[in-house]
């Protein structure tokens, strides 16, 4: 690649933010936010997809993923062409998932047999396309904040929801658990 080529390239990045909420003085919402240090860009559209992780020794494969309707549910996007370019913010979500988290270690703690434990996270894949300074399509997925190949993304990207999605303002573990053994649940070995 010729150094004019590099130095019209977008150097993206994926951060994020926790906001305290001012009552309880506790994390209450997370915000990703995109930024480039590179070359300027434009057409910008950054595309997330949330899961839940779920493992268990209990489970057919070592992930099993579950789509969340409304981890982020507004994005924001700024006018620059460098710099932080968009965010996008959920409304109360890391509270939301904590009090979710917590039904699972109390499920946890009642049971004595670890095949039957559960270990719960989230996971964000963004899909960022854009047009460089040369004209150029360019297209970039992150796993979280990690920069991953199309091939690592593409189970996650190209999975379609067959079914109710899990919706962040009403986890209930045990609609997680019957949900994670249906044929429509994303199963996979390892992730991106």
């Amino acid at each position: 690649m010729a150094a004019t080529e590099v130095s019209a390239l977008p150097h993206l990045s994926i951060g994020s933010r926790a906001h305290v909420d001012n009552e309880t003085h506790k994390y209450a919402e997370e915000e990703l936010f995109l930024l480039t240090s590179g070359a300027p860009l434009s057409n910008l559209d950054w595309k997330t997809k949330t899961f839940i992780v779920v493992e268990s020794a209990s489970l057919q494969r070592p992930y099993i993923l579950l789509p969340v309707n409304g981890y982020y549910f507004v994005q924001f996007s700024t006018s620059n062409v460098v710099g932080e370019l968009s965010s996008n913010l959920g409304h109360d979500n890391m509270q939301k998932f904590a009090s979710f988290y917590n039904e699972v270690i109390a499920y946890n703690d009642l049971h004595s047999n670890p095949l039957d434990y559960y270990f719960v996270r989230i996971l964000t894949i963004s899909k960022v396309e854009y047009v460089n300074r040369l004209d150029q399509r360019g297209t970039v997925y992150f796993r979280d904040s990690t920069k991953i190949s199309e091939k690592s993304a593409q189970p996650l990207w190209g999975y379609e929801t067959i079914g109710r999605m899990q919706d962040i303002n009403n986890l209930r573990f045990n609609e997680l658990k019957a949900a994670v053994s249906t044929p429509s649940a994303l199963m996979l070995d390892e992730l991106p």
